[in-house]
């Protein structure tokens, strides 16, 4: 506040001292949008600048209105409310006021508005052009310092950003020295940061810590938050830099959580980008593809240039953690990014990446080549294209100059012939002193001749070497076509031998698994072999020695019956163990039956089956007939399934014989489909299922049929008799 009090007394003159009440209120006003916009208060400030330009056009006050409007155009250019329109400069220029000083005042302030717009864009040839205006403009006059200074700091910026650190260096210094002359203490730390970052770059990395942190805390102190975010994420960066990643992260951080209240659009995405990028040098993928998927979102809603590099390196980091859809859907948008804006920077970095992926961390070196020719191809392209440009420039520069210098030589050679004329005259008219004079201009002009054909032939040489150079890149072009090419022949090479290699491991372990099949089936049908075997004997010596003691025990149940007098309680429980000892007898005969291998086709269920009605159905006066159809004759079961299926058949009939009271009844059997289908039909009377239910056997029935994944269905409706239809499958 002291400068600028200072600075209006310098520039009101003593008849003008009744307005420093209205500058002393601008520079109240000027320093509240200051503090505002420094506190991420944004539209405070711009409502402060409002009320200040309003106030002094009310009072014509020229020079303060114009203050006003171009601090806020200061402020919207930081901002990146102009984008790449340019600011209207007209309503600023027009502004003229009475007092010559600030009349100049106002002059060097728009052209270092103008070098800012044009900083953004990154435009440096207007910039110094406008800088060195208002250098120019300034002199050495006390009353300008402070706007001095503020030009110098942003020379220091622009240097620095062209590599040219020692000359920043220089700039920064002499702007912390007119700050520091005009006790301004508040404007000098905005410095510290800058100094900070230069001081890093040549090396001095304690003082640039140092400077940073003065930075920080003076930054802190005046609450100018906006600056802050971007100190604080150069600190980090400087420690990132020297390996100490417990305090990049600490920086880091704390740069994020200013950012998130700042109102430059693109602080708080920059902020996400350094986290991303730290966790990323940490090897943390998770963060690192966290904070960018972050930060492409806040990306997207500013509209920030040049995205898709952005979202490129958010495929990288999704595919570092193994998120391959991810990685996929950002690759494809980065590259259709790229391609609506002609990148072709970023489509050979994205072809990089592709090549990359696919030839190192997925070892599919055949999936790679075609990305990496592509990158090769962009690569070439963008370096000729630059080369020819170069070319072409230097080419048009050389024959400017050519024919400038061709016309000057013209012009020397007349001069010189000219002048040996006046030299031989004067030597005629005996002017021995004007004639001395004329031979110096003589050589003189002789030696600008000499130099100009020097430039001429340094041209030439640069020409030459320039098309020299040009050459050696379409010569390199060819060299890298044909490393490519080679490149190409031994990825086929090294493919084919892959999968003859791979077709012989496949040969070979079907040869293998071959002999091991046939091994296994050979032991399988000798397993087999054994265990039929096993069954014929156990199945043999079943029927003969348990079928030889049923039959001496059913005999003598007959001899019992007939020495026993009848209806007497011994008579009944005889009658019982004759019974139970047949259907002992047919339950074994069965077993043996169709343990039997011989007998796994229908061809024998059919004889068995009929050999059973003729025993069961004749005995009970039962006419009869039985159809099964040829196309189930040659269908063969397993002995399981057919001992369920004729067992079914078997209580189905006995069933019959033993309660239908039925005097006909058909039996047919037919293929549908995977099935057999047997239908079994009486005229009896049917039956009451209460009455037969505990021994007829027709829960297992039941059990056989769905044992076998089949189906039975018992209809019995009085009169018109009983079917039974069973649902059985053969495989």
């Amino acid at each position: 506040m002291v400068r600028h009090l200072i600075l209006l007394l310098l520039l009101l003159p003593a008849a003008a001292l009744a307005q420093v009440v209205d500058n002393v209120y601008m520079e109240k006003k000027l320093e509240d949008a200051r503090r505002y916009q420094r506190q991420s208060e944004y539209p405070r400030a711009i409502q402060v600048l409002d009320e200040l330009y309003a106030q002094a056009v009310k009072e014509k006050n020229d020079f303060v209105a114009a203050m006003a409007m171009m601090r806020k155009t200061h402020y919207a250019i930081g901002n990146g409310e102009f984008g790449t329109e340019e600011p209207d400069w007209r309503p600023m220029e027009n502004f003229r006021v009475r007092n010559e000083t600030q009349n100049t005042l106002l002059k060097i302030h728009l052209n270092k508005l103008k070098a800012t717009w044009h900083k953004t864009g990154e435009r440096n040839p207007e910039v110094y052009r406008f800088l060195d205006e208002g250098v120019r403009l300034a002199g050495n006059r006390p009353e300008f310092q402070p706007v001095l200074a503020e030009i110098y700091y942003l020379y220091g910026q622009l240097k620095a950003k062209d590599s040219k650190h020692i000359e920043a260096n220089d700039f920064l210094l002499k702007a912390l020295r007119i700050y520091d002359h005009l006790g301004d203490e508040e404007s000098a730390h905005q410095l510290y940061g800058e100094l900070a970052n230069v001081s890093f770059l040549i090396g001095e990395k304690e003082r640039a810590v140092d400077y940073a942190k003065k930075g920080i805390e003076a930054m802190k102190k005046h609450k100018d938050y906006e600056e802050l975010t971007v100190q604080l994420s150069n600190l980090a960066r400087m420690y990132q830099l020297s390996g100490d990643a417990e305090n990049a992260t600490r920086y880091f951080t704390e740069s994020a959580e200013y950012a998130a209240r700042s109102t430059r659009k693109e602080a708080r995405f920059i902020s996400l980008v350094d986290l991303a990028l730290m966790y990323h040098g940490r090897k943390d993928r998770e963060n690192a593809l966290k904070y960018m998927q972050q930060a492409i979102e806040e990306g997207r809603k500013i509209g920030q240039p040049k995205l898709h590099r952005y979202i490129r390196t958010g495929a990288m980091f999704a595919g570092y953690t193994g998120d391959e859809e991810l990685m996929n859907r950002y690759y494809a948008e980065s590259y259709a990014l790229a391609m609506k804006e002609n990148d072709r920077e970023a489509l050979r970095d994205w072809h990089s990446s592709q090549n990359f992926y696919y030839g190192q961390v997925k070892g599919d070196k055949a999936r790679a080549y075609p990305f990496l020719e592509k990158f090769h191809a962009y690569k070439d392209s963008i370096v000729n294209e630059k080369s020819r440009k170069d070319f072409n420039e230097l080419e048009v520069q050389y024959q400017t100059e050519k024919k400038q210098v061709e016309i000057d030589k013209l012009s020397a050679e007349q001069k010189i012939q000219t002048l040996e004329i006046e030299r031989q005259n004067a030597l005629i008219r005996g002017n021995r002193l004007e004639a001395l004079e004329k031979q110096k201009e003589i050589e003189l002009l002789t030696k600008e001749k000499e130099i100009s054909d020097l430039k001429i032939a340094g041209q030439n040489e640069a020409l030459r070497l320039n098309e020299m150079q040009i050459r050696y890149l379409d010569e390199q072009k060819k060299v890298v076509e044909q490393e490519n090419l080679l490149k190409e022949k031994s990825i086929r090479n090294e493919k084919l031998t892959r999968n003859l290699v791979i077709a012989l491991a496949l040969a070979g372990l079907l040869v293998i698994a071959f002999l091991v099949n046939r091994m296994l089936l050979k032991k399988k049908i000798e397993q087999k072999n054994m265990l039929l075997k096993e069954r014929n004997r156990i199945s043999a010596e079943l029927h003969d020695e348990v079928g030889s003691t049923l039959t001496a025990i059913n005999l003598l149940s007959y001899a019992a019956m007939k020495n026993t007098a009848p209806e007497t309680p011994v008579r009944q429980q005889v009658e019982k163990i004759r019974d139970n000892t047949r259907d002992v007898m047919e339950n074994i005969s069965d077993i043996v039956w169709s343990m039997n291998p011989e007998n796994n086709g229908l061809p024998a269920i059919r004889a068995r089956m009929i050999d059973f009605l003729e025993t069961v159905l004749e005995t009970s006066d039962v006419d009869y007939t039985f159809e099964m159809e040829d196309a189930v004759s040659e269908l063969k079961m397993t002995s399981e399934k057919r001992r369920d299926f004729y067992l079914i058949f078997k209580e189905a009939v006995n069933n019959l014989s033993k309660y239908a009271r039925a005097s006909r009844a058909e039996i047919r059997i037919a293929k549908a489909g995977n099935f057999i289908r047997m239908i079994i039909r009486d005229n009896g009377t049917g039956f009451d299922e209460k009455r037969v239910k505990k021994g007829n056997g027709l829960n297992n029935m039941k059990k056989r049929a769905e044992r076998n994944a089949g189906s039975l269905e018992i209809t019995s409706a009085g009169p018109t008799g009983t079917l039974v239809s069973v649902q059985f499958p053969y495989t």
